[in-house]
């Protein structure tokens, strides 16, 4: 067994659907492989073929060691890489060069395995969008969680983006499962996460796996295709218009039409007697504008939206 094989082999240990293309990132590769402690290290450790006897020296610990920092430091510095493939993936960007399949575009422009791609698509998308709707009433602890996963390494957190084992009910006592700190510093293993994930997923009941799906439903896209008369294509571009200069630089046609439609739900449906949550109203405007929204009610004085708002309110 060579010295790599030997440091590769102390790692955690991954699936193998999980270990291909460890080298996948080939700019970070290349930024890496150009260290002058690693080029030092190496000069100094002397030439050997696999039968001959390996030296026990202090050079060849330490190169050892390097190594190892060196293919953890490559395992944690992948989300970057996965916000940018889930954008090309979610938008389906690859078609502009002419590929028509995700995985396509992965093998032939990244030079990763179009299964890797799918799992970093999965974990950006889980989460940035899922898990972020799931703890929304706790900013601070998906904030902190988030940190954690990003230098936990890709591998777990496709684990727990693949399991989904978190809940807005048993959060808190899940996150600090999962990011543990053992008497050596080290959060659990990959088995061990992988084990912990599944056991907290089949505590959940039915009601809650369905809301979680509805979650990641958010990110997901359909296509709606209707013709219009040319009447009824001057006004849904002149709604989109006068809505995008309400809303925040850069939003979306369909974050705009269905704003528009959501304020029509809201008058109309208020107006028949239908029932149109007022949190649901303000945070989509919210979220349109980037205005932070206080609701009173004229009749009670009572703050039916936005208490939280006004802890963040500048002093006067």
């Amino acid at each position: 067994m060579s010295e790599l094989e030997a440091a590769v082999e102390t790692l955690e240990a991954v699936p193998v659907d999980h270990a291909d293309d460890v080298f996948a990132n080939p700019e970070l590769s290349a930024k890496m492989e150009s260290s002058e402690d690693m080029d030092s290290m190496s000069d100094e450790i002397s030439s050997v073929n696999e039968d001959s006897e390996v030296l026990d020296t202090p050079e060849n610990r330490a190169y050892l060691n390097a190594v190892k920092e060196r293919l953890k430091m490559m395992n944690t510095q992948y989300w970057d890489l996965a916000k940018d493939i889930a954008a090309v993936h979610n938008k389906k960007l690859y078609k502009l060069l002419g590929y028509k399949k995700f995985k396509q575009y992965v093998s032939e422009e990244i030079g990763m395995d179009g299964r890797r791609g799918y799992y970093y698509v999965r974990i950006y998308n889980y989460f940035s969008t899922t898990l972020k709707s799931i703890l929304a009433d706790k900013p601070e602890l998906y904030n902190d969680f988030l940190s954690k996963v990003k230098q936990m390494g890709w591998s777990k957190a496709s684990t727990i983006a693949s399991d989904q084992p978190i809940s807005s009910d048993n959060a808190e006592e899940v996150i600090a499962r999962l990011t543990l700190v053992d008497e050596k510093g080290k959060m659990p293993s990959y088995r061990e996460l992988e084990k912990l994930c599944k056991t907290e997923k089949g505590k959940m009941s039915q009601d809650t796996q369905e809301e979680i799906e509805e979650k990641n439903d958010v990110q997901k896209y359909v296509s709606a295709n209707f013709s219009l008369t040319l009447a009824q294509d001057n006004d849904v571009r002149s709604a989109l218009d006068h809505a995008r200069k309400v809303a925040k630089p850069g939003a979306k046609k369909s974050t705009l039409l269905s704003w528009i439609c959501r304020d029509y739900l809201s008058t109309n449906m208020g107006a028949t007697g239908g029932d149109v949550g007022i949190e649901d109203i303000m945070a989509r405007y919210e979220s349109l504008s980037e205005f932070d929204i206080i609701v009173f009610d004229r009749a009670t004085g009572e703050i039916k939206y936005g208490k939280d708002n006004i802890e963040h309110m500048p002093g006067d």
